[in-house]
């Protein structure tokens, strides 16, 4: 008995030097710079558990740091189902648990959340994180609180739609929404930038001042017909 446990220690010591401790010790040669990108990454998996992350497919995407996908988890000690809930569509037969994040993995097997898939925007064959757009925005000295969200659209199937809360003394007018549009434009891919954009007084918010994106307009309300919305979609288009 003692035997088959230091057999099993060892292995575990092994796989968890080969899987584990390298990658650190790469990162470290490689300079501060990367050791900081990978560490405000949410990190690596632990011991028996795996990761992966697929498209709208399912089809499984590369861990290149780059692609991003809806994220899966496997192990022995994953959930595997809902209580009182056996038609969860959130777990499969082969034992994957989809989390519901959004992230990318890198060669090094550190994954980094970039969103939550309901708040994901799928536009034209791309998925756009929210939560990337929202950080551009907030970037502008012009703006003081930004929400991004997905309306329904006839080329792209979904459009970026921006909701934006602007600084005291800053106009809500066509010239500021176009002035916002351009600083997205020079900061990120051409169809990440704002379709639309609606200028609010404020924006409703958590305790904690997270916005509530549901609340933001009444349901069964279309955000494009809402007075003051910008249309910039003829000016969207990829730049030299």
């Amino acid at each position: 008995m003692i035997k088959k446990i230091l057999f099993f220690l060892i292995l575990f010591t092994l796989f968890s030097q080969k899987s584990f401790s390298l990658p650190k010790e790469k990162i470290i040669r490689e300079g501060q710079q990367k050791r900081y990108r990978s560490q405000i990454k949410q990190g690596r998996p632990v011991f028996g558990v795996e990761l992966k992350i697929v498209d709208d497919q399912h089809e499984t995407l590369p861990n290149d740091g780059k692609a991003f996908g809806e994220l899966l988890v496997r192990g022995p000690w994953i959930t595997s189902g809902y209580f009182k809930n056996d038609e969860s569509e959130a777990h499969n037969n082969d034992g994957w648990f989809a989390t519901g994040d959004v992230c990318t993995i890198d060669p090094e097997g550190y994954m980094e959340i970039t969103d939550r898939a309901k708040d994901v925007i799928k536009s034209g064959g791309e998925w756009i994180s929210s939560i990337d757009l929202e950080n551009q925005a907030m970037g502008h000295p012009d703006v003081m609180q930004a929400a991004v969200i997905g309306v329904p659209d006839n080329l792209r199937e979904e459009e970026v739609f921006a909701c934006i809360v602007v600084m005291p003394d800053v106009n809500s007018d066509e010239t500021t929404a176009k002035t916002l549009f351009d600083w997205c434009m020079e900061r990120l891919a051409y169809y990440k930038a704002p379709g639309y954009v609606l200028f609010r007084e404020s924006l409703p918010t958590t305790g904690t001042q997270k916005v509530q994106k549901a609340l933001i307009f009444e349901p069964d309300t279309d955000p494009t017909s809402e007075s003051g919305c910008v249309d910039l979609r003829s000016v969207k288009r990829r730049r030299n």
